[in-house]
């Protein structure tokens, strides 16, 4: 008998042939070092990969991995084990503070899921200012290296500021608040996209008198004033009155009982007020 020993044309062999780390979203190819074979059967675990029969193999799973070679010899072999780890990508989560992805004006993007962070304006922090509406793109990466990229997409509405230069008689109305004294008020409303609308109503008002004399019986001096003022009338008023500062708060009170009073302004500080009695106001203007 016989007996012919056909010689293997290669010795099997991995490339890269030791053991390997990688993370999920990362490329791995195992490579054989024998592109002249006829036949080629990669393993995972001791089990045949279907499908997996060209000399590379793209590596997602982690476990022991070899391969069986055919050469044209007829001779079989197989490969070295590699042993591949490959190691979840880490996932982000991302949210908008306070849980609405539409905003007014600005807000922040909240991350968690991985140890350090880039976004796509380069800054690295758990978080991201916006004002403008659109896509943000970041990057995590976790403690093995490991990245994941995910986005989130924010509308940014914008509030609203209006000013209002309003001339009246007695009293004014705006928006269902009646204003009975001239000074500068604001009110906070929601316009049409959900974010506040600032109204600055600078209301200057004029009044029809007094109720027991007519305009031009009643009057201040001096004007402006340091620490004294008199209040003139035609006849005895018997009239409460009441000074208020720019603000419209009460900053003196009392009860006119002749037809010249005077009114200490010691304790009141310098600015502009207003000195209503009855239904007529005159501004006084204090300086010290």
């Amino acid at each position: 008998v016989v007996i012919t020993v056909l010689p293997f044309s290669a010795t099997a062999q991995i490339v890269p042939n030791t053991n390997q780390t990688v993370c999920a979203n990362d490329s791995l190819i195992l490579t054989t070092n024998n592109s002249g074979a006829i036949g080629y059967q990669w393993y995972l675990n001791g089990q045949a990969i279907s499908g997996a029969t060209g000399n590379t193999l793209a590596v997602d799973i982690t476990g022991a991995y070899f391969v069986f070679i055919d050469d044209s010899s007829l001779c079989y072999t197989n490969s070295d084990t590699v042993n591949i780890q490959v190691l979840s990508s880490p996932i982000l989560q991302l949210e908008v503070l306070g849980g609405q992805d539409t905003l007014c004006d600005n807000g922040y993007i909240l991350v968690d899921g991985a140890d350090q962070f880039l976004w796509q304006d380069s800054s690295q922090l758990n978080y991201l200012e916006v004002d403008q509406s659109g896509t943000y793109a970041v990057t995590g990466i976790d403690a093995n290296g490991c990245q994941a990229t995910d986005s989130i997409s924010v509308l940014i509405n914008n509030s609203t500021d209006t000013t209002l230069y309003v001339s009246a008689t007695d009293q004014y109305t705006l928006n269902g608040e009646t204003y009975y004294q001239t000074a500068i008020y604001t009110q906070i409303l929601t316009n049409i996209v959900g974010c506040d609308s600032t109204i600055l109503l600078d209301l200057d008002l004029g009044y029809t008198g007094l109720s027991q004399a007519k305009n031009d019986e009643f009057s201040v001096y001096p004007n402006p004033a340091r620490d004294y003022i008199f209040v003139n009338t035609i006849q005895m008023l018997n009239e409460p009155y009441t000074l208020l500062d720019s603000s419209g708060r009460k900053v003196l009170n009392g009860q006119l009982i002749d037809t010249s009073q005077k009114l200490d302004l010691r304790e009141i500080v310098t600015g502009l007020y207003y000195l209503k009695v009855g239904n007529k106001v005159v501004k006084v203007q204090v300086a010290k």
